[in-house]
């Protein structure tokens, strides 16, 4: 789904059914008042009440074509505040790219075309209610005109009859309005309504498999046994018979080229996703067998895209784990290398780190993102492309960081810098969703032949 939709689906659809059910309820509230007015009327004139009631019936009738075309415009008002919810929520993320390349207009007037659809859309709702309800204004004094002519030539005419039998007539015709009203506000609720339930079904369907209940064990090593993965989108195999094995307290390095499934298998790593085939074991166990919380809880995963809320240093370390004390927040920070540089700034860690941490450097929010990881203790740490925008200074730190863990935390670490995996104990060279190539780095750069020994010398060329 597109970034905002699910924001517009609590802020506007969720909104729309209690509303979907107020207005139930005043339909069968207005459905009752209409049939006790109609008894009353037919009590005191059969054929005049009759009369009104096939005179609002064939209004009712006539209202059914602008029914549905208030059902169709609504289908289109409520696609569009999903795309104005994405649009404003791309924008204000890519705010310093579109600021940069000099297009605030061209970006602001893309957002202005879906806001004149919306307004649009919204007069034509307006307009075709109206239109509507106005129309019975007339037809009504009409009737009423027509009744008054007929029983007035009676010779046996009571006005204060006649008076009660308009007074109910006008009822029944302000019931037929509210009843078209109500059905217009029924199909634009609806529209919304039915979009909600049709999301919550496409949730219930994609919902995360966690039918492991073993707790988390690793003693020997984690194997990836011939995983085989391809998108529901995307028939083509992302990983094809993919095998290997990391032990214990190794520091694992992952290359490849791009599109080689190296991302993929994060996810698989992550449970995010399952295989098609084949399995991951640890100490010969499926990792499927363990519950998912336990899992998760002892992988920490850091990636090139830093989180952090708008919120205090510390409270991003601790990121709600109130079982994370203090004195762990200081101890992790250390470990991540950022401590000195929280205590030297006048908030220390109570400093705000600003909008998606941007009162820092990459390299700084980068650490204490690592500092958020190491507060949970893992004991299997994934870095993927950790260090790809960094400064050497910044990647140098959390190369130190990564070191002191080697022996005491196992290490994959996926790397596009060479430099991140120099020193880990072992290598894999990921080609085609398959190990093309596996053994020591330093190894690997005596053979020529190798995928590690041409890039390694192709960005030594880049770099002089």
């Amino acid at each position: 789904h597109k970034i905002g939709h699910l924001e517009n689906m609590l802020k506007v659809h969720v909104e729309a059914a209690p509303r979907l059910m107020s207005l139930m309820s005043n339909v069968f509230l207005n459905f009752t008042n209409f049939f006790v007015y109609l008894l009353l009327a037919l009590r005191l004139s059969p054929l005049t009440t009759l009369m009104a009631f096939t005179m609002g019936g064939a209004m009712l009738m006539f209202s059914f074509p602008f029914v549905k075309r208030t059902k169709n415009i609504s289908k289109k008002q409520a696609a569009l505040h999903q795309t104005m919810s994405h649009e404003v929520n791309e924008n204000v993320m890519g705010l310093k790219t579109i600021k940069a390349m000099n297009i605030e207009k061209e970006s602001a007037q893309a957002a202005l075309n879906i806001f004149d659809k919306l307004r649009e859309n919204k007069l034509k709702l307006f307009f075709v209610r109206k239109i509507n309800s106005i129309s019975i204004e007339p037809l009504g004094i009409i009737f009423v005109a027509i009744i008054f002519s007929v029983l007035f030539q009676r010779s046996a005419f009571d006005f204060g009859v006649f008076a009660v039998l308009i007074y109910l007539i006008q009822k029944i015709f302000a019931f037929v309005e509210d009843l078209q009203g109500s059905f217009h506000s029924l199909n634009t609720s609806m529209q919304f309504v039915r979009k909600l339930l049709v999301f919550e079904d496409e949730i219930k369907a994609n919902l995360e498999k966690d039918a492991g209940r073993a707790d988390f064990r690793f003693e020997k090593e984690l194997w990836l046994k011939n995983i085989v993965f391809a998108y529901s989108r995307r028939k083509l195999q992302i990983l094809r018979g993919l095998n290997f094995r990391v032990r214990k307290g190794e520091m694992l390095g992952i290359i490849g080229p791009s599109g080689a499934g190296k991302t993929t298998l994060v996810d698989l790593l992550l449970r995010l996703f399952e295989p098609q085939s084949g399995e991951i074991l640890i100490d010969g166990r499926n990792i499927k067998e363990i519950a998912l919380k336990e899992w998760r809880r002892n992988v920490g995963y850091v990636s090139q895209d830093m989180f952090l809320k708008n919120d205090t240093i510390f409270n991003n370390i601790r990121f709600y784990d109130e079982n994370i004390t203090e004195e762990e927040v200081y101890q992790a920070a250390k470990a991540a290398y950022i401590y000195d540089l929280v205590k030297s700034l006048p908030g220390g860690f109570n400093t705000i780190v600003g909008e998606r941490g941007l009162s820092f450097s990459a390299g700084e929010r980068q650490r204490i993102v690592l500092a958020r990881v190491f507060a949970r203790r893992p004991k299997i740490l994934i870095l993927d492309e950790a260090t790809s925008a960094l400064d050497n200074e910044s990647e140098a730190m959390i190369k130190k960081a990564i070191h002191d863990l080697k022996g005491e935390v196992t290490i994959i670490a996926i790397a596009h810098r060479l430099s991140t995996i120099m020193n880990a104990d072992r290598l894999v060279v990921i080609e085609e969703g398959r190990v093309a190539e596996e053994g020591i780095p330093r190894n690997l750069l005596r053979e020529k032949s190798s995928y590690f020994y041409r890039v390694y010398n192709i960005i030594q060329e880049k770099n002089g």
